[in-house]
């Protein structure tokens, strides 16, 4: 199989969901200018999933809160469908490194709350989480409250709650990151079950290399601050996927291929720093 390399503003194919056109964005701190987002150009189609790796302080996590519609852009356009979107609130399924479960609501009660937002009957809010409670593993555990489950158990919960938002798109920003290496594996693997079974479109933000080839149809890498995509890679692992491929020769190649990019924007960087 062959590594495939994109062009960073390579037009989109058709079915195209989300872009995102020379997008920027500057914040003001201490009364100085800080560019954290710089021509930032993107997109996603429907039912892709999407991975975005860079350096700590790259502005990742901006992107995804502009996506979101939490932050404006200094510049740029962000385009939902055909449509310049300017308010975006509300439109798409956004997932934390946290899983902000209220620890008051037992697990069932967690994942409607979404659905309680939008007004939907209280009844028919647990008749679809009741439906789907089986499929992200937590059966039995529906009266439980985040204090008595484990850290998978509680982000298959947070997803739950995601998807039962039922938006077209979703933001996964280091869902995973806080688990323990064999968690986070197992959760890797579910997640590709998961998606399998709906197919939406997720743009996922992580710092692990593995995770983002093992899930994606498509890796952007970013510069460091200021933010520039500086590599589309095309991930050429045909679907379905299971946690095996990460010892395929093409996966190895292509793992490589991103940790070389990012070492470039880390050289010279004091670890010791924070992000």
């Amino acid at each position: 199989m062959k590594v495939e390399q994109q062009d960073m503003r390579s037009s989109p194919p058709d079915k195209v969901k989300l872009q995102l056109e020379g997008i920027g964005k500057t914040f003001l701190t201490d009364g100085k200018a800080l560019s954290v987002l710089e021509d930032v150009h993107f997109y996603a189609a429907e039912g892709e999933f999407v991975s975005i790796i860079g350096p700590s302080g790259c502005g990742k996590s901006t992107l995804l809160n502009i996506v979101a519609g939490l932050e404006e852009p200094t510049m740029g356009t962000v385009w939902l469908g055909a449509t310049s979107a300017k308010t975006r609130l509300g439109v798409v399924g956004y997932m934390h490194q946290k899983d902000l479960l209220l620890p008051w609501r037992t697990v069932l009660e967690n994942a409607v709350l979404g659905l309680e937002i939008q007004r939907v009957p209280h009844s028919e809010a647990l008749l679809r989480a009741g439906e789907l409670i089986g499929t992200f593993g937590l059966q039995g555990f529906e009266g439980s409250y985040p204090g008595a489950l484990s850290g998978g158990m509680r982000q298959r919960a947070a997803f739950l709650r995601t998807v039962l938002a039922d938006q077209p798109l979703l933001l996964l920003d280091e869902p995973f990151g806080a688990l323990d290496a064999l968690t986070r594996s197992r959760m890797q693997e579910w997640l590709l079950k998961v998606w399998g079974l709906w197919r939406k479109m997720i743009i996922l933000v992580t710092h692990d290399v593995e995770e983002a080839l093992l899930l994606s149809d498509r890796v952007y890498v970013m510069t460091a601050r200021p933010g520039k995509v500086k590599l589309v890679l095309n991930v050429s692992i045909p679907w379905p996927r299971s946690y095996q491929v990460v010892a395929d020769d093409t996966f190895i190649k292509m793992k490589s291929q991103l940790l070389a990019s990012l070492r470039e924007e880390t050289a010279g960087v004091d670890i010791r720093s924070g992000p």
